[in-house]
Protein backbone atom coordinates (compact mmCIF):
# COMPACT_ATOMS: atom_id res chain seq x y z
CA UNK A 1 0.00 0.00 0.00
CA UNK A 2 1.43 3.54 -1.08
CA UNK A 3 1.78 5.61 2.31
CA UNK A 4 -0.48 8.37 2.55
CA UNK A 5 -0.72 12.06 1.28
CA UNK A 6 -1.10 14.63 3.74
CA UNK A 7 -2.32 18.50 3.68
CA UNK A 8 -0.07 20.51 5.31
CA UNK A 9 -2.78 20.63 8.63
CA UNK A 10 -2.28 17.42 9.04
CA UNK A 11 -0.39 17.82 12.66
CA UNK A 12 -2.69 21.36 13.51
CA UNK A 13 -5.31 18.38 13.51
CA UNK A 14 -3.51 15.88 15.70
CA UNK A 15 -3.08 18.84 18.09
CA UNK A 16 -7.00 19.75 18.20
CA UNK A 17 -7.60 16.17 19.05
CA UNK A 18 -8.46 14.98 15.78
CA UNK A 19 -9.07 11.08 14.78
CA UNK A 20 -7.44 10.56 11.64
CA UNK A 21 -8.46 8.15 8.79
CA UNK A 22 -7.35 7.14 4.87
CA UNK A 23 -9.52 8.59 2.71
CA UNK A 24 -9.10 8.55 -0.96
CA UNK A 25 -5.09 8.08 -0.43
CA UNK A 26 -5.33 11.14 2.07
CA UNK A 27 -4.72 11.05 6.16
CA UNK A 28 -7.49 12.67 6.88
CA UNK A 29 -9.65 14.04 10.47
CA UNK A 30 -12.84 11.82 10.43
CA UNK A 31 -13.56 13.89 13.55
CA UNK A 32 -12.71 15.64 16.62
CA UNK A 33 -15.41 16.08 19.06
CA UNK A 34 -17.99 13.50 17.39
CA UNK A 35 -19.73 13.39 14.31
CA UNK A 36 -22.98 14.12 15.54
CA UNK A 37 -22.12 17.00 17.70
CA UNK A 38 -20.19 18.84 14.88
CA UNK A 39 -23.04 17.75 12.38
CA UNK A 40 -25.05 19.83 14.67
CA UNK A 41 -22.90 22.49 15.36
CA UNK A 42 -22.87 23.00 11.04
CA UNK A 43 -26.35 23.40 10.95
CA UNK A 44 -27.32 25.17 14.28
CA UNK A 45 -23.73 27.18 14.27
CA UNK A 46 -20.63 26.83 12.44
CA UNK A 47 -17.73 24.70 11.47
CA UNK A 48 -14.98 24.67 9.47
CA UNK A 49 -13.42 22.03 7.24
CA UNK A 50 -10.24 20.84 6.34
CA UNK A 51 -10.84 20.07 2.17
CA UNK A 52 -7.52 20.54 1.01
CA UNK A 53 -7.07 16.96 -0.48
CA UNK A 54 -9.33 18.71 -2.54
CA UNK A 55 -7.56 20.20 -6.32
CA UNK A 56 -7.68 23.99 -7.27
CA UNK A 57 -7.44 23.92 -11.36
CA UNK A 58 -6.35 27.75 -13.03
CA UNK A 59 -7.69 27.91 -16.71
CA UNK A 60 -6.18 30.99 -18.46
CA UNK A 61 -5.64 32.14 -21.90
CA UNK A 62 -7.04 33.29 -25.05
CA UNK A 63 -9.00 30.01 -25.38
CA UNK A 64 -9.88 29.64 -21.65
CA UNK A 65 -14.13 29.97 -22.18
CA UNK A 66 -13.82 27.83 -25.06
CA UNK A 67 -11.91 25.17 -23.43
CA UNK A 68 -14.63 25.21 -20.41
CA UNK A 69 -17.34 24.91 -22.45
CA UNK A 70 -15.64 21.93 -24.31
CA UNK A 71 -14.80 19.88 -20.84
CA UNK A 72 -17.59 21.45 -18.73
CA UNK A 73 -21.23 20.09 -19.03
CA UNK A 74 -22.72 23.32 -17.77
CA UNK A 75 -22.66 26.92 -20.00
CA UNK A 76 -20.11 29.08 -18.69
CA UNK A 77 -20.70 31.29 -20.87
CA UNK A 78 -23.46 32.80 -18.58
CA UNK A 79 -21.17 33.07 -15.94
CA UNK A 80 -20.91 36.65 -14.94
CA UNK A 81 -17.34 37.70 -13.64
CA UNK A 82 -17.21 36.64 -10.13
CA UNK A 83 -19.45 34.07 -10.69
CA UNK A 84 -19.41 30.07 -9.83
CA UNK A 85 -21.62 27.27 -10.71
CA UNK A 86 -21.46 23.26 -10.00
CA UNK A 87 -20.87 21.15 -13.25
CA UNK A 88 -19.35 18.07 -14.16
CA UNK A 89 -16.85 16.79 -16.90
CA UNK A 90 -18.14 13.58 -18.74
CA UNK A 91 -16.71 10.97 -21.00
CA UNK A 92 -18.18 10.89 -24.70
CA UNK A 93 -20.66 8.17 -23.08
CA UNK A 94 -22.35 10.47 -20.73
CA UNK A 95 -20.38 8.62 -17.55
CA UNK A 96 -18.95 11.44 -14.75
CA UNK A 97 -15.13 11.94 -15.13
CA UNK A 98 -15.88 14.49 -12.09
CA UNK A 99 -18.04 16.61 -10.94
CA UNK A 100 -16.65 20.65 -10.29
CA UNK A 101 -17.13 23.69 -9.83
CA UNK A 102 -15.93 26.32 -11.55
CA UNK A 103 -15.65 30.05 -10.82
CA UNK A 104 -15.46 33.01 -13.46
CA UNK A 105 -12.21 34.68 -12.06
CA UNK A 106 -11.54 36.95 -15.06
CA UNK A 107 -12.23 37.82 -18.60
CA UNK A 108 -10.44 35.04 -19.91
CA UNK A 109 -9.15 33.01 -16.70
CA UNK A 110 -11.36 30.42 -14.69
CA UNK A 111 -10.57 28.41 -11.21
CA UNK A 112 -12.13 24.81 -11.26
CA UNK A 113 -12.37 23.22 -7.99
CA UNK A 114 -12.30 18.59 -8.48
CA UNK A 115 -12.04 15.97 -6.51
CA UNK A 116 -9.41 14.62 -4.54
CA UNK A 117 -9.36 11.16 -5.24
CA UNK A 118 -9.69 12.50 -9.10
CA UNK A 119 -7.04 15.45 -8.95
CA UNK A 120 -4.39 13.12 -11.01
CA UNK A 121 -7.16 11.63 -13.67
CA UNK A 122 -9.04 15.23 -13.78
CA UNK A 123 -5.79 17.36 -14.83
CA UNK A 124 -4.58 14.38 -17.52
CA UNK A 125 -8.32 14.91 -19.16
CA UNK A 126 -8.22 18.56 -19.22
CA UNK A 127 -4.95 18.33 -20.76
CA UNK A 128 -5.48 15.97 -23.40
CA UNK A 129 -8.07 18.42 -24.32
CA UNK A 130 -6.44 21.47 -24.50
CA UNK A 131 -4.41 23.56 -27.18
CA UNK A 132 -1.87 26.01 -26.77
CA UNK A 133 -4.46 28.68 -26.44
CA UNK A 134 -5.68 27.59 -22.52
CA UNK A 135 -3.45 27.36 -20.10
CA UNK A 136 -3.71 24.69 -17.23
CA UNK A 137 -2.05 24.68 -13.43
CA UNK A 138 -2.94 22.72 -10.68
CA UNK A 139 -2.35 25.16 -7.58
CA UNK A 140 -0.66 25.13 -5.05
CA UNK A 141 -3.26 26.13 -2.71
CA UNK A 142 -5.56 24.60 0.44
CA UNK A 143 -9.49 25.24 0.83
CA UNK A 144 -10.94 25.94 3.72
CA UNK A 145 -15.01 25.54 3.96
CA UNK A 146 -16.45 27.56 7.11
CA UNK A 147 -20.36 26.30 6.79
CA UNK A 148 -23.21 26.92 8.43
CA UNK A 149 -25.58 30.01 9.57
CA UNK A 150 -22.97 32.22 11.66
CA UNK A 151 -20.63 31.35 8.77
CA UNK A 152 -21.40 35.32 7.34
CA UNK A 153 -20.44 36.44 10.68
CA UNK A 154 -17.09 34.73 10.96
CA UNK A 155 -16.33 35.60 7.26
CA UNK A 156 -16.98 39.16 8.11
CA UNK A 157 -15.06 39.57 11.17
CA UNK A 158 -11.75 38.02 9.11
CA UNK A 159 -12.47 39.69 5.98
CA UNK A 160 -14.73 42.26 5.55
CA UNK A 161 -18.08 42.92 5.00
CA UNK A 162 -17.41 42.81 0.93
CA UNK A 163 -17.00 39.20 1.11
CA UNK A 164 -20.43 38.61 3.12
CA UNK A 165 -22.16 40.05 0.59
CA UNK A 166 -20.89 37.57 -2.11
CA UNK A 167 -24.60 36.14 -3.52
CA UNK A 168 -24.66 31.96 -3.36
CA UNK A 169 -22.31 31.22 -6.10
CA UNK A 170 -20.45 34.38 -5.62
CA UNK A 171 -16.49 34.73 -6.39
CA UNK A 172 -14.02 37.10 -4.71
CA UNK A 173 -10.16 37.21 -4.47
CA UNK A 174 -9.10 38.55 -0.87
CA UNK A 175 -5.63 39.07 1.04
CA UNK A 176 -4.27 37.39 4.23
CA UNK A 177 -0.99 38.12 5.06
CA UNK A 178 -0.51 40.07 1.66
CA UNK A 179 -0.95 37.35 -0.20
CA UNK A 180 -3.91 37.17 -2.92
CA UNK A 181 -6.53 33.66 -3.20
CA UNK A 182 -10.04 32.95 -4.27
CA UNK A 183 -13.06 33.08 -1.73
CA UNK A 184 -16.68 31.58 -3.44
CA UNK A 185 -19.86 31.59 -1.18
CA UNK A 186 -20.02 28.13 -2.25
CA UNK A 187 -20.36 24.29 -0.33
CA UNK A 188 -21.27 20.82 0.22
CA UNK A 189 -23.24 20.83 3.44
CA UNK A 190 -26.62 21.91 3.03
CA UNK A 191 -26.02 25.25 4.87
CA UNK A 192 -24.94 28.87 3.83
CA UNK A 193 -20.76 29.17 3.74
CA UNK A 194 -17.95 29.84 2.06
CA UNK A 195 -14.40 27.93 0.44
CA UNK A 196 -11.26 29.76 0.91
CA UNK A 197 -8.38 28.76 -1.50
CA UNK A 198 -5.25 29.83 0.54
CA UNK A 199 -1.59 29.10 -0.62
CA UNK A 200 -0.42 26.23 1.25
CA UNK A 201 2.34 28.13 3.51
CA UNK A 202 -0.80 30.03 5.29
CA UNK A 203 -3.03 27.18 5.76
CA UNK A 204 -1.98 26.76 9.72
CA UNK A 205 -1.99 30.89 10.36
CA UNK A 206 -5.15 30.93 8.44
CA UNK A 207 -7.01 27.84 9.64
CA UNK A 208 -5.67 29.40 13.61
CA UNK A 209 -7.12 32.38 12.61
CA UNK A 210 -10.47 31.60 11.90
CA UNK A 211 -10.71 29.04 14.87
CA UNK A 212 -9.98 32.26 17.23
CA UNK A 213 -12.30 35.08 15.48
CA UNK A 214 -14.90 32.09 14.78
CA UNK A 215 -14.94 31.27 18.24
CA UNK A 216 -18.00 33.98 19.53
CA UNK A 217 -20.00 32.57 16.69
CA UNK A 218 -19.95 28.47 17.96
CA UNK A 219 -16.93 27.73 15.39
CA UNK A 220 -15.55 24.25 15.67
CA UNK A 221 -13.32 22.33 13.47
CA UNK A 222 -14.51 19.45 11.78
CA UNK A 223 -14.17 16.07 10.06
CA UNK A 224 -15.29 14.15 7.21
CA UNK A 225 -17.27 12.02 9.05
CA UNK A 226 -20.39 14.88 9.36
CA UNK A 227 -19.11 16.35 6.24
CA UNK A 228 -20.51 12.86 4.75
CA UNK A 229 -23.90 13.32 7.33
CA UNK A 230 -24.46 16.87 6.31
CA UNK A 231 -24.11 15.99 2.55
CA UNK A 232 -26.11 12.73 2.66
CA UNK A 233 -29.13 14.66 4.53
CA UNK A 234 -29.08 17.56 2.04
CA UNK A 235 -28.81 14.56 -1.16
CA UNK A 236 -25.45 15.88 -2.45
CA UNK A 237 -23.84 13.58 -4.78
CA UNK A 238 -20.44 12.28 -3.58
CA UNK A 239 -18.14 11.15 -6.68
CA UNK A 240 -16.96 7.28 -5.96
CA UNK A 241 -20.65 6.87 -5.07
CA UNK A 242 -23.57 8.25 -6.63
CA UNK A 243 -21.05 9.47 -9.45
CA UNK A 244 -18.18 7.41 -11.61
CA UNK A 245 -16.97 6.63 -14.78
CA UNK A 246 -20.20 4.40 -14.99
CA UNK A 247 -23.02 6.54 -14.06
CA UNK A 248 -24.29 9.27 -16.37
CA UNK A 249 -25.74 12.97 -15.31
CA UNK A 250 -29.62 11.91 -16.34
CA UNK A 251 -30.24 9.09 -14.20
CA UNK A 252 -27.63 10.88 -11.34
CA UNK A 253 -30.76 13.55 -11.34
CA UNK A 254 -27.90 16.42 -12.42
CA UNK A 255 -29.78 16.95 -15.79
CA UNK A 256 -30.37 20.73 -14.39
CA UNK A 257 -26.74 21.22 -14.32
CA UNK A 258 -26.13 20.15 -18.30
CA UNK A 259 -26.18 23.05 -20.38
CA UNK A 260 -28.59 21.87 -23.15
CA UNK A 261 -28.57 24.95 -25.49
CA UNK A 262 -24.95 24.23 -25.83
CA UNK A 263 -24.55 23.84 -29.36
CA UNK A 264 -21.26 21.11 -28.40
CA UNK A 265 -19.65 19.39 -24.89
CA UNK A 266 -17.73 16.18 -24.18
CA UNK A 267 -20.72 13.80 -23.67
CA UNK A 268 -23.51 16.07 -25.29
CA UNK A 269 -24.59 13.48 -27.95
CA UNK A 270 -25.17 10.63 -25.70
CA UNK A 271 -26.61 12.75 -22.50
CA UNK A 272 -29.51 14.05 -25.16
CA UNK A 273 -30.17 10.53 -26.23
CA UNK A 274 -30.11 9.32 -22.86
CA UNK A 275 -32.41 12.27 -21.95
CA UNK A 276 -34.86 11.59 -25.08
CA UNK A 277 -34.99 7.56 -24.39
CA UNK A 278 -35.38 8.08 -20.63
CA UNK A 279 -32.94 6.29 -18.17
CA UNK A 280 -33.56 2.99 -17.18
CA UNK A 281 -32.37 3.57 -13.34
CA UNK A 282 -32.45 6.67 -11.15
CA UNK A 283 -31.37 7.95 -8.25
CA UNK A 284 -33.74 8.28 -5.28
CA UNK A 285 -33.65 8.86 -1.90
CA UNK A 286 -34.86 5.93 0.75
CA UNK A 287 -36.06 6.97 4.14
CA UNK A 288 -36.13 3.90 6.64
CA UNK A 289 -40.02 3.09 8.13
CA UNK A 290 -38.88 1.30 10.57
CA UNK A 291 -35.38 1.16 12.56
CA UNK A 292 -32.71 0.46 10.42
CA UNK A 293 -28.86 1.83 9.10
CA UNK A 294 -28.28 1.27 5.00
CA UNK A 295 -25.01 1.48 4.30
CA UNK A 296 -23.37 1.91 0.66
CA UNK A 297 -23.74 -1.53 -1.64
CA UNK A 298 -26.25 -3.41 0.02
CA UNK A 299 -29.14 -4.37 -2.38
CA UNK A 300 -32.71 -2.86 -2.52
CA UNK A 301 -35.47 -4.87 -3.03
CA UNK A 302 -39.23 -5.10 -4.30
CA UNK A 303 -41.24 -7.88 -3.00
CA UNK A 304 -38.35 -9.79 -2.50
CA UNK A 305 -36.79 -9.11 -6.13
CA UNK A 306 -33.82 -7.04 -6.16
CA UNK A 307 -34.34 -3.30 -7.90
CA UNK A 308 -31.59 -1.15 -7.26
CA UNK A 309 -28.17 -0.58 -4.80
CA UNK A 310 -27.85 1.51 -1.88
CA UNK A 311 -24.95 4.07 -3.11
CA UNK A 312 -24.68 6.01 0.19
CA UNK A 313 -26.66 5.75 3.62
CA UNK A 314 -26.71 6.15 7.61
CA UNK A 315 -28.51 7.81 10.25
CA UNK A 316 -29.59 11.36 9.39
CA UNK A 317 -28.59 13.30 12.69
CA UNK A 318 -31.66 15.67 12.20
CA UNK A 319 -34.23 13.02 11.57
CA UNK A 320 -32.92 10.52 13.80
CA UNK A 321 -34.10 7.97 10.76
CA UNK A 322 -31.80 6.01 8.63
CA UNK A 323 -31.86 7.70 4.78
CA UNK A 324 -29.96 6.39 1.90
CA UNK A 325 -29.37 7.13 -1.80
CA UNK A 326 -29.79 4.34 -4.28
CA UNK A 327 -30.25 3.78 -8.08
CA UNK A 328 -33.34 1.64 -8.54
CA UNK A 329 -35.25 0.62 -11.53
CA UNK A 330 -37.04 3.69 -13.20
CA UNK A 331 -40.23 1.06 -12.54
CA UNK A 332 -39.69 1.56 -8.84
CA UNK A 333 -38.56 5.10 -8.55
CA UNK A 334 -41.64 6.93 -7.97
CA UNK A 335 -41.95 9.17 -4.59
CA UNK A 336 -44.02 7.55 -2.07
CA UNK A 337 -43.44 3.60 -3.15
CA UNK A 338 -42.50 1.29 -0.27
CA UNK A 339 -39.30 -0.87 -1.15
CA UNK A 340 -36.90 -2.81 1.43
CA UNK A 341 -33.15 -2.90 1.81
CA UNK A 342 -31.24 -6.07 2.61
CA UNK A 343 -29.45 -5.25 6.09
CA UNK A 344 -27.17 -8.45 6.61
CA UNK A 345 -29.77 -11.13 7.61
CA UNK A 346 -32.60 -8.89 7.51
CA UNK A 347 -35.16 -6.93 5.06
CA UNK A 348 -36.10 -3.73 6.23
CA UNK A 349 -38.84 -1.27 4.61
CA UNK A 350 -38.31 2.01 3.06
CA UNK A 351 -40.03 4.70 1.24
CA UNK A 352 -38.75 6.39 -1.41
CA UNK A 353 -38.45 10.25 -1.25
CA UNK A 354 -37.16 13.37 -2.54
CA UNK A 355 -33.70 13.24 -2.03
CA UNK A 356 -32.66 15.98 0.11
CA UNK A 357 -34.10 14.88 3.43
CA UNK A 358 -33.33 17.93 5.47
CA UNK A 359 -33.89 21.51 3.75
CA UNK A 360 -34.08 23.19 0.89
CA UNK A 361 -36.49 22.31 -1.82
Amino acid sequence: MSELKQTPLCDSHKALGAKMVPFAGWLMPVSFSGIQLEHFAVRKACGIFDASHMGLVRISGVGALAFVQKISVNDASKLALWQSQYSAMCYPNGTVVDDIYVSRTGDSEYHIAINAGCKEKDVEWMNSHADSSTQIELLATGILAVQGPTAVDVITKQFGAELAKLPKNGAAFVTYQGKKMLATRTGYTGEDGFEVFPPNELLVDLLQTLLTVGTPFGLIPCGLGCRDTLRLESGFSLYGHELNDQINLVEAGLSWIVGWDKPSFLGREALLKIKVEGPKRKLVGLVAIDKALPRDGMTVLASGIEVGKVTSGGISPMLNQGVALAYVDVAHAKIGTTLSVQIRDQVKSFQVSARRFVGGK
